[in-house]
């Protein structure tokens, strides 16, 4: 009988600005044992689903610029019939609904922010947003 198992990593990429980053995490990701990564720091524009024809990449990062926070979830293709669904929730949270054999889990995936605690306020919501549209596996 086959194991049926998923292994989950996470990695702080620190940009993926720079020109061949997504090249070279897809090339140390793909063909390991690893089929999802919770990425840090992707620090691009917006949200959405990148597809290639080795791995998919899920990313929640900063809708008005570039260059701070995000954070998301690359995928190997061998894995991707087990994604029920992402949601970016903001910058720096998102959530990965991920099929199981007998329960399904959710992936939750945050950015931790360097904060002063002499400028911490208790009841501050400011990075927090309402949930964005829910992207449906269609494969």
């Amino acid at each position: 009988m086959k194991k049926e198992q998923i292994d989950i990593g996470t990695w702080n990429v620190n940009t993926m600005l720079k020109a061949g980053k997504i090249q070279e995490i897809a090339d140390q990701i793909v063909g390991s044992q690893i089929q999802i990564v919770a990425l840090q720091e992707v620090r691009w524009r917006g949200y959405g689903l990148l597809k290639k024809d080795r791995y998919s990449l899920y990313y929640s990062c900063n809708p008005n610029t570039t260059g701070r926070a995000g954070t998301g979830f690359i995928i190997q293709k061998s894995a991707m019939n087990k994604i029920l669904g992402f949601e970016p929730i903001s910058d720096r949270i998102c959530k990965l609904r991920v099929k199981g054999k007998f329960y399904n889990t959710t992936q939750i995936h945050t950015l931790q922010r360097k904060i002063k605690k002499k400028k911490l306020k208790s009841n501050s919501t400011k990075n927090y947003r309402e949930p964005r549209t829910e992207y449906q596996n269609t494969t």
